[in-house]
């Protein structure tokens, strides 16, 4: 029993590294998409200040336009049917 406790010990720790790393989905954006998002930000109405006691609020609030306008610029799905009733 001893045996077995040992190798399950044994190939945890040396299966963990593999699976932490397998695990890592952060891309890291890069200069150019940072900077896209900053520019979309600011044409939905966010002012970048040093001194912005809304933070939070006022960025949600332009993100949220952006999610809604692309929304609204995806094509809605057909519904229509075929003359022969399908």
């Amino acid at each position: 029993m001893r045996i077995f406790i040992r190798a399950v010990t044994l190939s945890s720790i040396f299966a963990f590294p593999f699976l932490v790393h397998a695990q890592s989905d952060n891309v890291p954006l890069t200069r150019a998409e940072v900077r896209a998002d900053l520019l979309n930000v600011e044409r939905a109405g966010y002012m970048s200040r040093w001194t912005e006691p809304n933070y939070p609020v006022d960025i949600q609030q332009a993100e949220a336009k952006i999610a809604a306008d692309k929304a609204a610029s995806v094509p809605a799905v057909s519904s229509r049917r075929s003359p022969d009733g399908h």
